[in-house]
């Protein structure tokens, strides 16, 4: 989060020194107007010094777990951030008062009728933020501020519970049997070439687990003389890649130096191994299409016709490295077949598996909760199961439901939907991270124009302007970026 606020203050820099060229040129021309240069001066060393701060920030917007004077270190951060974009707002109103000034030639004048106090207090609140600046970076090497490095991070995102797909019957699947037949027969299609297929959708769509439910099928294992299942994720590293592949094919005879070897042997070792063999390959959670470019050239080609590539993502251009054709996109599901999962889940135990019918409004309220994402409906479904299915009990549950949904959770499958929600986030660039928080300030449900949001986004100096497009039009990307 610090980065981001640390981005909003770039973004408002920017703005000042874009808007402050004329003031900036008028300045030259009297010597009593030094002071305006100054500010200028000033604002583009905070701009240098801010840059470094984020790109040092910007590790550790993937990561969680630091300690305690990290945790301050960030919140000073925050601050410092925050205090920076009230001092350009200030300037942005003294540059911009009585603009048509700056050009008829009265600007002398009204300058001096304005007085020099304000631009003096900008140019002494400036200075005190560079010491500042400076005073974190010395506070950071003094006290060894680190951020959590790459082993820790993978360590935090390593869930050795079991994963809810592992657990998911094929006959409880809603709402994907097209989708469903449609992978069984490209799975099952003689093809000459390696062909990749992939499955992409919102986290929480269900994309792992219907994916792992044709893995598991019996004339799908019969198709092929190995097939890989490869968790991704977002930090990856093609050599361990490899070494999964070779383990996971040659089993017990994978020679037993397999971790030391890397590089043209690895690569040679893997395709010895997969020689001969047709096999499927499945990347689950790619986030990068560096993935496959990667392992393209390497087992693309082992002389064997009909192999499959599955990658499963939340990202529409990895999505893009399959044939157009060979693409399934995953939505959330209708109100019936939200319903039709949810009382799968949370009457598992009934024959008929029916929601009594005084409890069916309720319980609709609850999965409007679920937004049609399969996940969420299991895991909600799943915990209601557990729960007599009273008035009193799931009246209780769904007015303590969002309390629980924000990381105050007592069962592994709800802290799950969070985590899956909250990588999604994570992963996205700070510019959007920047415009999507910005919405929290609408209360839920609230309605605007596309129109307003987006100049919103511009006035709040969120967006970032390019060469050869308006700030709107910049703006409305973004919005799209958000959408899909």
């Amino acid at each position: 989060m610090a980065e981001v606020v640390v981005f909003g203050a770039l973004c408002k820099i920017g703005s000042v020194l874009a808007s402050s060229a004329s003031i900036t040129m008028f300045a030259r021309l009297d010597a009593k107007l030094t002071i305006i240069s100054e500010i200028e001066s000033r604002i583009k060393q905070i701009e240098v010094e801010l840059k470094l701060m984020q790109a040092f920030l910007r590790q550790a917007q993937n990561q969680e777990g630091y300690n305690e004077p990290t945790e301050v270190y960030l919140q000073e951060v925050r601050n410092l951030a925050s205090e920076i974009e009230d001092i350009m707002d200030e300037f942005i109103y003294l540059s911009v008062r009585h603009n048509s000034k700056f050009f008829t030639g009265e600007f002398l004048s009204y300058f001096r009728k304005l007085g020099k106090s304000p631009w003096h207090k900008i140019a002494r609140e400036l200075k005190d933020l560079q010491s500042h600046l400076q005073n974190l970076w010395n506070l950071r090497v003094q006290y060894e501020i680190q951020l959590p490095g790459g082993d820790r991070a993978s360590a935090s995102t390593d869930n050795h519970c079991l994963p809810l797909y592992l657990s998911y019957p094929a006959n409880d699947m809603v709402g994907i049997e097209k989708e469903r037949t449609k992978l069984m027969q490209w799975l099952t299609a003689r093809l000459s070439s390696t062909s990749v297929i992939a499955v992409w959708g919102m986290g929480g769509s269900g994309k792992t687990t219907l994916v792992n439910i044709i893995y598991e099928d019996e004339m799908i294992k019969n198709q092929f003389d190995c097939h890989i299942w490869i968790t991704v994720s977002q930090k990856f590293d093609a050599y361990g890649i490899i070494r999964k592949v070779i383990r996971h094919i040659l089993e017990g005879a994978c020679p037993s130096d397999i971790d030391t070897v890397s590089g043209r042997d690895l690569i040679q070792i893997l395709q010895r191994t997969l020689q001969q063999r047709k096999f499927m390959l499945v990347l689950d959670d790619v986030w990068s299409v560096d993935v496959w470019i990667d392992l393209a050239s390497i087992i693309g080609n082992n002389n064997v016709s009909g192999n499959k590539v599955v990658i499963t993502t939340r990202i529409k251009e990895v999505a893009s490295l399959a044939s157009e054709d060979q693409v399934i996109e995953l939505h959330k599901l209708n109100e019936a077949d939200s319903w039709s999962l949810f009382c799968r889940w949370a009457f598992k135990s009934c024959r008929d598996r029916s929601c009594p019918q005084e409890m069916e409004p309720l319980g609709r309220e609850i999965i409007d909760k679920c937004d049609g994402l399969p996940l969420a409906i299991v895991t909600v479904g799943n915990t209601l199961s557990f729960k007599k299915p009273v008035t009193e009990e799931w009246s209780k549950y769904y007015d303590h439901l969002i309390w629980e949904l924000h990381d105050r959770l007592h069962g592994q499958e709800l802290n799950s939907v969070m985590k899956i929600l909250n990588l999604s986030y994570k992963h996205l660039p700070s510019h959007l991270k920047n415009a999507f928080v910005f919405c929290s300030i609408f209360p839920e449900d609230y309605m605007m124009t596309k129109k307003r949001l987006v100049r919103l986004w511009v006035a709040e100096a969120l967006v970032k302007p390019e060469k050869r497009r308006t700030i709107e039009e910049v703006a409305e990307e973004y919005l799209n970026e958000l959408i899909d």
